[in-house]
């Protein structure tokens, strides 16, 4: 009767995740009166629900897990409510019953129903406290995913991934892994450690057990006093790693280490899967994004910037300059008889020194420089705080840097490679950035005139 009832009661609660109608909810009554006529006890009910519920959530995706434990704890309550309703039709009978027996008698049965009543009473407190908690890890996670999604600053997003981490489970340390470009190595991207310092042996088992996750693309729970620590370890605690998945693609790790109780940790495990795979999606799109906005103001062969990013910076450096009065000067580089170089050596070749060229120009200016390629061979330098006769200087060492350069022509003989460079300078020639272009791009001019292989300068003045 038992495994007709635990068929049966599958069938009905299929039904009912599927459709919450009320029709449903009538069945499910109905299907209660059966249950008492053939005396199944609210027990059974309850222990053939929870396992009746256990078998379909696994045909659902996790997704929906928090939805359908919603849903089907309806119905329970539905045909537990029913099952309390037989203690008020007790009561009805109750003047009917102490007429038929004696006292002691009905008494005896009321204890019954009352024992069943605070059963049933106390399992759906059991039921309500897991209703809530799910709705409470639910609300944690849309809080989290809310944080995570919000911001595409790759930094800031790095740190808001440990503080939600920390929402849901009190860690000592917490490491952020990243999968390298175009390798399967993991990199170290960011990390939060209760006392500073790694010791040797702690990163041994942090790779292993990384290892083991991109191996296996699973979670890793890992008891640290079963490892071999050194002595600046306490060898305490448990070691979580956690894949950060992106369409079943591992883009990262989220290596937790906690002190909490492996009950806690076993509740929370889910959870942090969750979380990973939020920050997998959040992480993706915020290197997307900066790989879009990178791509947007650079040049895709030399890495340096492009020409419209070029005037946008430089218009936003000289007010900073005017702002604080302060020189700048700007050096206008090209490349002397480039196309006859991309004719005898081809344009692999030609690509080839304009990335050197680009190199070398990154070797002699400081990270405050502005370095762009202002056209196919021709370069433009901003140099923040610099006066012309310095801007001079500078100009002229990257001649010659450039100038060490050399190729092999037809006949085997090496040839130098040459630039003729052209400075204007702030206050001293021009105010504005159209004014500093047009002068240094006319002592460009002069030096490719008088000769090339040259610097040149305008006295305006």
């Amino acid at each position: 009767m038992l495994k007709d009832f635990g068929e049966q009661y599958i069938k009905i609660l299929k039904n009912f995740l599927e459709d919450e109608s009320e029709s449903c909810l009538y069945q499910a009554s109905l299907f209660s009166k059966e249950l008492i006529n053939k005396g199944i006890r609210p027990e059974e009910i309850v222990e053939t629900h929870l396992k009746s519920f256990k078998e379909l959530l696994k045909s659902y995706p996790y997704c929906e897990w928090v939805q359908k434990i919603y849903k089907s704890f309806s119905l329970l309550i539905e045909i537990m409510t029913f099952y309390g309703n037989v203690y008020k039709e007790y009561l009805e009978l109750k003047d009917n019953l102490l007429q038929a027996m004696s006292m002691q008698v009905a008494y005896k049965r009321l204890q019954v129903y009352v024992d069943e009543i605070e059963f049933i009473t106390q399992r759906l407190a059991l039921i309500n406290e897991e209703l809530d908690r799910k709705v409470m890890e639910l609300g944690t996670l849309h809080k989290i995913s809310k944080a995570i999604n919000s911001d595409l600053n790759f930094d800031r997003l790095l740190n808001q991934i440990l503080v939600c981490v920390k929402e849901v489970i009190d860690y000592e340390d917490c490491y952020i892994y990243l999968m390298e470009d175009q390798s399967t190595k993991l990199a170290l991207i960011k990390h939060y450690e209760s006392a500073v310092g790694q010791s040797e042996a702690k990163l041994n088992i942090l790779q292993q057990v990384n290892q083991l996750v991109l191996s296996k693309k699973e979670n890793q729970v890992v008891d640290l006093g079963t490892q071999t620590w050194d002595h600046a370890c306490s060898g305490t605690g448990t070691l979580l790693a956690i894949p950060m998945l992106v369409e079943n693609r591992i883009l990262g790790i989220l290596s937790i280490i906690t002190d909490q109780k492996k009950e806690i940790i076993d509740e929370l495990l889910e959870m942090l899967s969750i979380v990973a795979s939020h920050a997998a999606i959040a992480i993706k799109n915020a290197t997307d994004y900066e790989y879009v906005k990178k791509t947007a103001i650079t040049d895709g062969l030399t890495g340096l910037f492009n020409h419209r990013y070029f005037y946008e910076r430089f218009k936003r450096e000289l007010d900073w300059s005017k702002h604080h009065e302060l020189p700048v000067s700007l050096l206008m580089i090209d490349i002397d008889n480039f196309k006859e170089y991309n004719d005898i050596y081809g344009h692999v070749a030609g690509d080839k020194l304009l990335k050197i060229i680009a190199d070398i120009l990154r070797f002699c200016t400081r990270d405050e420089d502005v370095i762009a390629r202002y056209g196919g061979d021709e370069f433009a330098v901003v140099l923040m705080g610099v006066a012309k006769k310095a801007a001079c200087k500078i100009a002229d060492r990257i001649r010659v840097s450039i100038g060490s350069e050399s190729c092999m022509d037809k006949n085997g003989n090496h040839e130098s490679v040459n630039v003729s460079v052209g400075v204007s300078s702030f206050p001293e020639d021009a105010l504005t950035v159209g004014e500093l272009v047009n002068i240094a791009d006319k002592a460009l001019y002069i030096s490719k005139k008088n000769g090339k292989n040259q610097v040149s300068f305008i006295n305006v003045k």
